[in-house]
């Protein structure tokens, strides 16, 4: 089974955790895992037995919705436990919840015509619409999404149509953080160009995916034209390079005030980075998506390829040694820039790749799987992420995978799936993360993201049922999942 879990923050759940302070020591520790706390966040309306197989679950954890089958074999969405109208289809991803959690919507066709339905209300008919691009703006007042009718493309954003076009760019719908800025690729004549609030920049034969700067004020993307790639921030192109040398599309990264900016350029085997128009050194690789700066804009980190190792590499210098596969877009730094962790791919003594975490450049044990990138303790001392571990029988076949956290080396008790955003306190005492309780109508648990750029998105929590569930009670397979806010006191010796 497909688990993937999504990484969150700002969640009402999490507030008391999120400040944080620096520490200039890490002296070396044993640490362990004392008493636990568990309380429960939300009961989540399911029925195992009638529902398609998938939950979604808001962002902070208190909402749900899952589609089931309703009379004469349609398909209906049950939000908060409330069922909604019947349609003939919907979306293999359900719906998408706004990173607030306040709004749902999602796509479903009733016979020729496909609807958008936002909090229950359901939307003017489209001849199609393409349900993987729904956008909620960070703050959750706006939706926009990419339709079709009568031959015509075009982003509906606010309850209006915007210009049609032959095309719009996969992926490139994007909201500035206050959500005031909307802006996506499009493709009209066999040009592409920037749209940005409605207005149409310069013309390219290709152009890349928006960025906005996280504090919402520049805006940057790559465009080719003519045999030569350019670099567009705020409407001005920069950073000309012939053909053979491009800027790679989906590596544009900005420091979190918006001061600097950096982006990968060049061919396998002479790749660089370049930062504030400086060129690095090359690499045979630098990955797509891998360049993340510190909280304060000054060092800057990337994933890269030499000699057949992954590296990462910060401010030019490598971390460690290298390793045989590091996941691109998993680096973090501490809160005081000074440590790095990231997620590396390694085989184990049966050949088998796994994962595991590397700080500093040392690697970690390995799990059968970790999917999400590490968190520092606000004092930048401890390393926490969720690790996946297959569950064998007594006859050595797999029967699922079990979540638990795992902080400097130790482990906590497992549950069936454990998010992968835990959270410090402030001191680093403890740590907080959401788990599903223990079920016996579910032998596993995974969540997949509906869009894995977009972690306020919400995500598909799927759930492998027990071959014995048509044997329990009907009150049984209906009663509710429950979520935990679980927290593990942090021990150092």
């Amino acid at each position: 089974m497909a688990r993937v879990c999504v990484l969150r923050r700002g969640v009402a759940w999490v507030l008391p955790f999120l400040l944080c302070a620096a520490s200039d020591v890490f002296a070396q520790h044993r640490t362990t895992l004392g008493e636990r706390r568990e309380r429960l966040l939300a009961s989540l309306p399911f029925d195992a037995g009638q529902s398609l197989g998938s939950l979604v679950i808001s962002p902070d954890g208190t909402r749900s919705a899952y589609a089931k089958r309703v009379k004469g074999g349609q398909v209906a969405v049950v939000v908060d436990g409330m069922e909604g109208k019947p349609f003939d289809e919907f979306t293999r991803g359900i719906a998408a919840f706004s990173p607030d959690g306040r709004h749902i919507a999602y796509a479903a066709r009733r016979g020729e015509a496909w609807h958008v339905v936002l909090d229950g209300g359901e939307g003017e008919p489209f001849e199609r619409v393409y349900a993987e691009t729904l956008t909620f703006s960070p703050d959750g007042g706006r939706l926009a999404f990419v339709a079709g009718r009568e031959g015509r493309t075009f982003v509906f954003a606010d309850g209006r149509e915007g210009k049609p076009y032959d095309a719009v760019v996969d992926g490139s719908i994007a909201f500035s953080l206050n959500g005031a800025r909307l802006a996506y690729a499009a493709r009209a004549g066999g040009r592409e160009f920037l749209v940005l609030d409605g207005a149409e920049g310069p013309a390219h034969d290709r152009v890349g995916p928006p960025r906005f700067s996280p504090d919402g004020n520049h805006l940057a993307y790559a465009a080719s034209r003519g045999g030569e790639s350019v670099v567009v921030v705020d409407g001005n192109e920069e950073a000309a390079r012939p053909q053979g040398d491009d800027v790679h599309f989906l590596s544009l990264a900005f420091a979190p005030d918006g001061s600097r900016l950096s982006y990968v350029v060049g061919p396998p085997g002479r790749m660089r980075v370049v930062t504030d128009g400086a060129e690095g050194k090359p690499f045979d690789h630098v990955f797509d998506n891998s360049i993340v700066y510190t909280a304060d804009g000054k060092r800057v980190a990337w994933v890269a390829k030499r000699k057949g190792l992954a590296v990462v590499v910060a401010d030019g210098s490598d971390v460690g040694q290298g390793h045989e596969g590091v996941v691109p877009g998993s680096v973090r730094f501490s809160r005081d820039g000074r440590r790095v962790a990231y997620l590396v791919e390694r085989s184990g003594s049966a050949g088998a790749v796994g994962r595991c975490v590397a700080v500093d450049g040392e690697e970690g044990p390995l799990f059968d799987w970790v999917r999400d990138p590490p968190t520092f303790s606000p004092d930048g001392r401890h390393v926490a992420y969720v690790a996946h571990r297959r569950k064998v029988a007594d006859d050595g076949a797999s029967t699922g995978f079990v979540s638990l956290l795992v902080v400097d080396g130790a482990e906590a008790r497992p549950y069936p799936w454990v998010r992968g955003d835990p959270v410090f306190t402030i001191d680093g005492r403890r740590v907080a993360y959401m788990a599903a309780a223990d079920d016996p109508r579910f032998v596993e648990a995974g969540e997949i993201p509906r869009d894995p750029g977009n972690a306020a998105a919400g995500g598909l929590l799927v759930l492998q049922r027990t071959r014995t569930l048509s044997q329990l009670p009907e009150k049984e397979r209906a009663r509710p999942v429950k979520l935990l806010v679980v927290e593990e006191q942090v021990l150092v010796d």
